[in-house]
């Protein structure tokens, strides 16, 4: 019988930190990389996923979320439940 390991408190920050990309070092060179890497930006507001990803990314301009978002459409926008959306890589889309 095959034991399940126990993920201690402090591994288990680890991995959140690692995977949430949140200081300098760690940081993302595309907005798709941020989404990948936290599974999807929700947002409450049209502003919160630029600022989702501009916390995670090393070129954290406007321009650069928008490009993803919009030109080159790596990203998906979907609004969900009443109003909060959440950006997908395109791939991932429904």
């Amino acid at each position: 019988m095959n034991s399940v390991p126990r993920i201690t408190d402090a591994q288990r920050r680890a991995r959140l930190a690692r995977r949430h990309l949140p200081g300098p070092g760690r940081r993302a060179a595309t907005t798709r990389e941020v989404v990948e890497s936290v599974l999807a930006l929700h947002a409450t507001d049209a502003a919160t996923v630029y600022l989702s990803a501009a916390a995670r990314l090393d070129d954290s301009s406007h321009e650069s979320v928008e490009r993803e978002l919009y030109e080159r459409q790596a990203l998906l926008r979907m609004t969900a439940m009443p109003a909060p959306s959440s950006s997908f890589p395109l791939p991932w889309r429904p």
